[in-house]
Protein backbone atom coordinates (compact mmCIF):
# COMPACT_ATOMS: atom_id res chain seq x y z
CA UNK A 1 0.00 0.00 0.00
CA UNK A 2 1.27 3.35 -0.89
CA UNK A 3 0.10 6.77 0.78
CA UNK A 4 0.48 10.15 0.10
CA UNK A 5 0.56 13.23 1.60
CA UNK A 6 -2.26 16.03 -0.14
CA UNK A 7 -0.92 18.14 -2.55
CA UNK A 8 2.66 16.13 -2.94
CA UNK A 9 4.08 15.09 -6.33
CA UNK A 10 5.94 12.23 -7.58
CA UNK A 11 9.18 12.71 -8.46
CA UNK A 12 10.57 10.08 -10.48
CA UNK A 13 14.00 8.22 -8.98
CA UNK A 14 13.41 10.18 -5.85
CA UNK A 15 12.78 9.51 -2.26
CA UNK A 16 10.17 11.73 -0.36
CA UNK A 17 8.66 11.38 3.14
CA UNK A 18 5.71 12.59 1.94
CA UNK A 19 5.34 9.52 -0.11
CA UNK A 20 5.21 5.94 2.27
CA UNK A 21 4.88 2.32 1.34
CA UNK A 22 3.43 -0.04 4.18
CA UNK A 23 3.16 -3.66 3.86
CA UNK A 24 0.53 -5.76 4.68
CA UNK A 25 2.03 -8.82 7.07
CA UNK A 26 -0.48 -11.50 7.81
CA UNK A 27 -0.36 -13.18 11.42
CA UNK A 28 -1.13 -17.07 12.17
CA UNK A 29 -0.17 -19.79 14.42
CA UNK A 30 1.96 -22.73 13.84
CA UNK A 31 3.41 -25.86 15.74
CA UNK A 32 6.96 -26.10 15.79
CA UNK A 33 8.14 -29.68 14.57
CA UNK A 34 12.02 -28.91 14.46
CA UNK A 35 14.78 -26.83 14.38
CA UNK A 36 18.21 -26.07 12.33
CA UNK A 37 21.00 -26.07 14.47
CA UNK A 38 22.90 -22.68 15.11
CA UNK A 39 25.45 -21.37 13.49
CA UNK A 40 27.64 -18.63 14.98
CA UNK A 41 26.41 -15.93 17.35
CA UNK A 42 23.49 -18.54 17.33
CA UNK A 43 25.64 -21.28 18.20
CA UNK A 44 24.49 -22.53 21.32
CA UNK A 45 20.51 -21.85 20.67
CA UNK A 46 19.06 -22.63 17.36
CA UNK A 47 18.87 -20.62 13.62
CA UNK A 48 15.13 -21.74 12.39
CA UNK A 49 12.37 -23.15 13.89
CA UNK A 50 10.40 -25.77 10.97
CA UNK A 51 7.18 -25.23 11.14
CA UNK A 52 3.87 -26.98 10.26
CA UNK A 53 0.22 -27.33 10.49
CA UNK A 54 -2.04 -30.73 11.19
CA UNK A 55 -3.71 -31.51 8.03
CA UNK A 56 -5.42 -35.12 8.08
CA UNK A 57 -3.72 -36.45 11.12
CA UNK A 58 -0.13 -35.40 9.73
CA UNK A 59 1.70 -32.44 10.33
CA UNK A 60 2.30 -30.57 6.97
CA UNK A 61 5.44 -28.41 6.93
CA UNK A 62 5.57 -24.78 5.80
CA UNK A 63 8.95 -23.27 6.30
CA UNK A 64 10.91 -22.25 8.84
CA UNK A 65 11.11 -18.88 10.73
CA UNK A 66 14.42 -17.68 12.10
CA UNK A 67 14.08 -13.59 12.54
CA UNK A 68 12.06 -12.12 15.23
CA UNK A 69 14.00 -13.50 18.29
CA UNK A 70 15.85 -11.74 21.18
CA UNK A 71 18.91 -13.59 22.61
CA UNK A 72 16.48 -14.44 26.51
CA UNK A 73 14.32 -15.93 23.75
CA UNK A 74 16.71 -17.77 21.89
CA UNK A 75 18.28 -19.33 24.88
CA UNK A 76 14.46 -20.24 26.58
CA UNK A 77 13.04 -22.06 23.12
CA UNK A 78 16.19 -23.57 22.98
CA UNK A 79 15.86 -25.61 26.06
CA UNK A 80 12.20 -26.24 25.61
CA UNK A 81 13.04 -27.50 22.62
CA UNK A 82 16.09 -30.13 23.82
CA UNK A 83 14.15 -31.28 25.93
CA UNK A 84 10.84 -32.92 23.68
CA UNK A 85 13.55 -33.60 20.73
CA UNK A 86 13.05 -37.30 19.36
CA UNK A 87 14.94 -39.27 16.53
CA UNK A 88 12.70 -39.00 13.63
CA UNK A 89 10.84 -36.42 12.22
CA UNK A 90 7.10 -35.46 12.60
CA UNK A 91 6.22 -34.20 9.25
CA UNK A 92 4.57 -36.31 6.73
CA UNK A 93 6.95 -35.51 4.03
CA UNK A 94 10.83 -35.14 3.46
CA UNK A 95 12.02 -31.92 4.55
CA UNK A 96 14.93 -30.52 2.41
CA UNK A 97 16.16 -27.82 4.22
CA UNK A 98 19.60 -26.21 4.65
CA UNK A 99 21.80 -26.93 8.38
CA UNK A 100 21.84 -29.79 10.52
CA UNK A 101 17.82 -30.56 11.47
CA UNK A 102 16.53 -31.73 14.77
CA UNK A 103 13.29 -32.97 15.30
CA UNK A 104 11.26 -32.64 18.00
CA UNK A 105 7.79 -33.56 19.41
CA UNK A 106 4.95 -31.17 18.10
CA UNK A 107 3.83 -29.72 21.33
CA UNK A 108 5.12 -26.31 20.64
CA UNK A 109 2.41 -23.52 19.14
CA UNK A 110 4.21 -20.69 17.53
CA UNK A 111 2.32 -16.97 16.42
CA UNK A 112 4.40 -15.66 13.43
CA UNK A 113 3.83 -12.74 10.96
CA UNK A 114 4.37 -13.42 7.48
CA UNK A 115 4.40 -11.73 4.03
CA UNK A 116 1.66 -14.08 2.02
CA UNK A 117 2.24 -17.90 0.63
CA UNK A 118 3.60 -19.45 -2.01
CA UNK A 119 2.48 -21.01 -4.52
CA UNK A 120 3.59 -24.88 -3.03
CA UNK A 121 2.34 -23.72 0.43
CA UNK A 122 5.21 -22.10 2.30
CA UNK A 123 5.38 -19.02 4.30
CA UNK A 124 7.21 -16.17 2.74
CA UNK A 125 9.15 -13.58 4.83
CA UNK A 126 8.24 -15.20 8.34
CA UNK A 127 8.89 -13.53 11.80
CA UNK A 128 8.75 -15.11 14.94
CA UNK A 129 5.90 -13.00 17.42
CA UNK A 130 5.89 -15.34 20.30
CA UNK A 131 4.59 -18.52 22.19
CA UNK A 132 1.28 -19.12 21.95
CA UNK A 133 -1.17 -21.07 24.60
CA UNK A 134 -3.69 -22.36 21.98
CA UNK A 135 -4.57 -26.64 21.77
CA UNK A 136 -1.93 -27.99 19.93
CA UNK A 137 -4.67 -29.96 17.54
CA UNK A 138 -6.42 -26.60 16.70
CA UNK A 139 -3.96 -25.95 14.48
CA UNK A 140 -4.76 -27.10 11.27
CA UNK A 141 -4.29 -26.23 7.52
CA UNK A 142 -7.98 -25.59 7.32
CA UNK A 143 -7.91 -23.26 10.11
CA UNK A 144 -4.57 -21.22 9.88
CA UNK A 145 -3.61 -21.84 6.10
CA UNK A 146 -4.53 -20.23 2.95
CA UNK A 147 -7.98 -20.52 0.86
CA UNK A 148 -7.88 -22.51 -2.11
CA UNK A 149 -4.15 -24.13 -1.82
CA UNK A 150 -4.27 -27.87 -1.06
Amino acid sequence: IVGKKSGSRYTPGRRSADWRKVSVRRQMRAVVGGYVEGEGSRSSTFGSLLLGLWEDGHLRFIGAVGSGFDEPTLTAIRSSLEMIERGSSPFHMTIRYPGRLHWVEPGIVVNVEYKEWTSDGSLRAPVYKGVDLAEISDITWEAEGPEGLS
